[in-house]
């Protein structure tokens, strides 16, 4: 991570300030570095829209329509949920 932390006043779950990088977010990069030493995180996609269904040896995807054709990592997300907020609501008048 090459930027420093807390981005600003990072808190725990109970509102205590955070020094230092959280074991957490270390466990994330680290997971996400050992799923990188097997392949691409972000595969190259064909021009002109999402796969629908690819196989490479025995191993065969296929994306429902409308479906992102970009990986996600619920593991990770899982992870860092605790070290993200939802942006703040939108105020309409």
């Amino acid at each position: 991570q090459p930027l420093g932390w807390p981005r600003r006043l990072a808190r725990d779950d109970e509102g205590v300030v955070l020094a230092g990088v959280p074991a957490v977010l270390r466990l994330a990069c680290a997971e996400l570095a050992w799923r990188a030493l097997s392949g691409p995180l972000l595969p190259d996609l064909a021009a002109g829209g999402r796969p629908v269904r690819e196989k490479v040896g025995e191993v065969e995807l296929a994306y429902a329509p409308g479906a992102s054709a970009l990986p996600r990592f619920p593991a990770i997300e899982r992870l860092l949920a605790g070290l993200v907020r939802p942006p703040d609501p939108m105020e309409r008048a």
